[in-house]
């Protein structure tokens, strides 16, 4: 058994050239589709992780159902959120969820480093992070891909939080 990553410290950057990415790197594991119920629990997780760190949103958890539809009990997320977490599921492939960050101080180091935990319990999801107008990241339980001007010479996850934590 490999030893367990320490979230922060083990983890590696990557820089990507979106026109080569997408499909190498799905992280799918198995060929069934990916049902809504996969989809939004996951999506409840990091919901649950984010409002931990701060306002998240516009909605918040779904009910989970055995149904075959997904239903629309939506709790309500908070104004103005700094997690502005996508609702939508776009597709059964891929084990992606999204989201969107206004204000690229909301990735901190700790907030990184929960979003990866989570990540490591739910069987090879990752998070694509939209940083408004900078970049994009995807987040992986053992690695972070960054593309963007914001990222550039950065060299470790490390310095990859330093650059959202700049304001100018």
């Amino acid at each position: 058994m490999p030893p367990a990553i320490r979230y922060g410290v083990d983890m590696k950057l990557q820089h990507y050239d979106p026109a080569d990415y997408p499909y190498e790197h799905v992280p799918n594991p198995g060929p069934e589709p990916v049902t809504w119920q996969q989809y939004y629990g996951t999506r409840n997780l990091l919901v649950d992780v984010c409002r931990r760190h701060g306002t998240t949103g516009p909605l918040g958890r779904l009910t989970i159902t055995d149904e075959e539809e997904e239903g629309d009990d939506w709790e309500f997320g908070d104004d103005d959120c700094r997690y502005f977490i996508i609702n939508d599921m776009y597709n059964t492939e891929d084990r992606y969820v999204y989201m969107e960050l206004i204000d690229s101080t909301a990735v901190t180091r700790g907030w990184l480093d929960d979003v990866c935990a989570m990540l490591a319990d739910t069987g090879g999801w990752a998070v694509g992070v939209h940083i408004v107008e900078d970049g994009y990241m995807l987040i992986f339980a053992d690695r972070l891909m960054v593309t963007g001007p914001r990222f550039a010479g950065c060299q470790t996850v490390d310095d990859a939080v330093r650059s959202l934590q700049r304001t100018d």
